[in-house]
């Protein structure tokens, strides 16, 4: 293996995957114009990820230059990604209770990716909602969580998107979304 290759396959064996944005419907990613877009993957109900590599206390893009030089096909680069977030956020995760809602704290702007993590759903956490969960995401840097039986957690969760999500400079949703089946749905 060259020395390039090798590079650029350690740096996108070290990437997380990243909740990029939320688009309505099921839309593939837009294309992008050239290497230097990052690469991006639709991931359904919505949700875009896009994959970066932590580091020096900022977040490195994987461009499509990378998985080219590294022979990197985009689904090994997501599973891989998922298992590192799943790591970063076991490490460094951090859930705190205000009123009905519980807020993630994770720093890097990595926050709503948390969505993106099975294992925090479906075993580390699952106490905290026992009639299931739903999620507020209006930006990157911000997750909070609550009982789907709860009608407070509800309340309390769609006023913090409400209030959010139009003063942020790039905000993700301003709806809630509830897991089901191992899957994030849309709430209208």
């Amino acid at each position: 293996m060259d020395p390039d290759t090798a590079s650029a396959l350690a740096f996108c064996r070290r990437a997380v995957a990243r909740l990029a944005r939320v688009e309505a419907g099921d839309a593939a990613p837009p294309a992008t114009a050239g290497e230097d877009a990052p690469v991006e993957r639709a991931l359904g109900n919505g949700f875009v990820a896009d994959y970066v590599v932590p580091e020096d206390e900022r977040l490195l893009p994987v461009r499509p230059a990378h998985l080219c030089a590294a022979g990197l096909a985009v689904e090994a680069l997501h599973e891989a990604a998922l298992a590192n977030l799943a790591a970063l956020v076991q490490a460094r995760a951090e859930v705190h209770h205000y009123g009905r809602i519980h807020a993630v704290l994770m720093g890097a702007d990595l926050e709503a990716s948390v969505l993106l993590c099975d294992p925090f759903w479906d075993a580390w956490h699952t106490a905290l909602a026992p009639g299931g969960f739903v999620a507020a995401i209006p930006g990157r840097d911000v997750l909070a969580f609550g009982d789907a039986a709860s009608a407070g957690a509800l309340r309390e969760l769609d006023d913090l998107c409400t209030r959010m999500a139009p003063a942020l400079e790039e905000p993700l949703a301003e709806r809630l979304y509830r897991r089901i089946d191992g899957r994030w749905i849309a709430m209208s």
